[in-house]
């Protein structure tokens, strides 16, 4: 095989890992996070007007949380303290850095627009804020595969 095969060939494996990785290597996040109660009105209204959403934006990514189910009620409080709000009643909707309480036709536009925005410029999923934020290994690992096999490539051309 000559050496202008091998890095072909080098590259294209290169291509695959790095594509698998990003498609298999982490799960995606939820955009949009939504507590609510078994039997509530309100919780029904706000989750229609989730599921027409879902029919325009069919990527989005959602997360429901039952507050009758065990770890919900302590996750709803997190992210209330972590976005500074009091939630004293149900549904609250999270969608990027924005809140949304209860419902109503206001809370319905603040949840459409919302999710819009999200959609087409981009959030990060109110999850993010709740992991703590250690030394990034696996960032430090793929940088350091990436510039070994940089200077394999650049050995491989030079002779």
């Amino acid at each position: 095989m000559s050496k202008k095969r091998l890095v072909y060939f080098l590259s294209v494996v290169i291509l695959v890992v790095t594509l698998s990785q990003g498609a298999f290597g982490e799960f995606e996040e939820p955009m949009v996070v939504v507590f609510y109660e078994e039997d509530c009105p309100s919780c029904s209204r706000m989750e229609e007007r989730i599921e027409v959403s879902l029919g325009d934006h069919p990527n989005l990514s959602i997360a429901r949380y039952n507050l009758s189910e065990p770890g919900s009620l302590e996750l709803l409080e997190l992210l209330s303290t972590r976005y500074g709000i009091l939630a004293t009643t149900v549904p609250v909707i999270f969608v990027g850095d924005e809140v949304i309480v209860g419902a109503g036709l206001a809370e319905e536009l603040r949840l459409r627009t919302a999710i819009d925005e999200c959609v087409s410029l981009g959030c990060s999923s109110p999850l993010a804020s709740t992991q703590s934020s250690g030394f990034p290994w696996r960032d430090l690992l793929n940088l350091g595969v990436f510039v070994s096999l940089f200077f394999f490539l650049l050995f491989l051309q030079s002779g």
